[in-house]
């Protein structure tokens, strides 16, 4: 008889960790050793574009019916929404800063086990009082998508020198260092080009906080009396093989964040041979190390106010008032952006090493550890 597993997970949002949840689910599914009942919030504002396999298994998992008193439930959302569903529960969570919200410490030693993407988010679990197992099992990448032999987007395709970042509209992800670095560099040059594809969804909301970014552009073009480098926002939803084409129109990736559990556009512009400029901290810098990737340097900085309203998670962790994480130097991007469009030679044994790297992370490697932990509770 097949092991019975809960999966609740927000598939449709957007986030990371729907982009996990997909994934998880259709690997498992895969393995065929379970039988899953699928619990998913739905976000129809968002456009979703995932293949008949995964509508397939997405459609069958969640009509199927389980006994949840003899299942293992794996959560992957934020810890505040952890609880006991199952006989055994695993939570999948992250957090961004150097410690967790106190208030997730009671639903994590809720649970069974602990999951979380890299070494640097089991130690911001574990600086709080966590009296459960935490295991590290890193994400994959959608390695069909990134390996074909996508072109580059045609409009792209002049002699401009194109730097790309990509991410959700949240302002830990450096959007203002960002812009700022920029115009401040070539104010004075037009034959560069900022690339940003924020993921926002369909909705007046949406397009609230394109609005809020080209604001945003439009005073640091003031300020700095810096009109002719090029800035493309682009607003409309693209699909993975239309995103590969995206990294793949890039000279040059940044990521100027503030910190990352994991951090899939880093993954996927190297996967896509793509030069990587990052924050020095937090997980992306964990895993893409010197030997891989430029670390902008940074300094340990408290939460600022404008971070905590964007997410209850961030509330919570402004109300502890003990959390840190990187703010990147805006003046040493800049210097690094500058040499890389002068022609300063990007070591390309980093891109390759970096390429060669997130080869190895597959969600099929995920998920057969997943399954090890899955295997291990049901024993004990």
């Amino acid at each position: 008889m097949k092991q019975e597993v809960l999966l609740i997970a927000p598939l449709f949002d957007g986030s990371g960790y729907s982009e996990t949840g997909i994934n998880i689910l259709t690997n498992l599914y895969k393995l065929g050793k379970y039988k899953i009942q699928l619990e998913h919030y739905h976000n129809y504002n968002l456009k979703v574009d995932l293949p008949d396999e995964k509508i397939s298994i997405i459609n069958e998992t969640f009509s199927n019916k389980i006994d949840r008193s003899k299942a293992i439930s794996i959560q992957i959302s934020a810890p505040f929404e952890w609880k006991r569903y199952c006989g055994k529960n695993i939570g999948y969570g992250m957090f961004e800063t150097d410690r967790i919200p106190k208030e997730w410490v009671p639903a994590c030693n809720g649970m069974d086990a602990i999951i979380v993407p890299s070494d640097f988010n089991k130690g911001t679990f574990s600086k709080r009082d966590i009296s459960k197992p935490i295991y590290v099992v890193p994400n994959g990448i959608n390695h069909d998508i990134m390996k074909r032999e996508t072109p580059s987007f045609e409009i792209f395709r002049d002699k401009k020198y194109n730097i790309l970042s990509v991410g959700t509209f949240q302002y830990r992800k450096g959007w203002d260092i960002l812009f700022s670095s920029y115009l401040k560099t070539f104010k004075d040059i037009d034959k560069v080009r900022l690339i940003v594809k924020p993921f926002v969804d369909s909705t007046d909301s949406g397009d609230t906080q394109i609005n809020n970014l080209k604001n945003m552009v439009n005073d640091l073009r003031s300020r700095f009396n810096s009109y002719k480098p090029e800035i493309c926002l682009i607003r409309s939803y693209l699909p993975d093989h239309k995103l590969a084409r995206l990294y793949r129109s890039a000279n040059l990736f940044v990521l100027p964040t503030f910190g990352e559990s994991w951090g899939y556009p880093a993954f996927e512009a190297a996967a896509c041979k793509v030069p990587l400029v990052i924050t020095g901290w937090s997980a992306p810098a964990e895993y893409l190390n010197n030997d891989m990737a430029n670390h902008i340097k940074y300094s340990m900085i408290g939460l600022d106010s404008k971070y905590m309203s964007f997410h209850p998670s961030f509330v919570a962790a402004g109300n502890d008032g003990d959390h840190m994480w990187a703010r990147p130097d805006e003046d040493h991007l800049s210097s690094m952006l500058l040499d890389f469009y002068r022609g300063s030679k990007i070591p390309l044994i980093k891109v390759d090493r970096a390429y060669k790297f997130v080869q190895k992370y597959k969600w099929e490697n995920s998920v057969n550890k997943i399954s090890d932990i899955i295997d291990n509770l049901v024993k004990n």
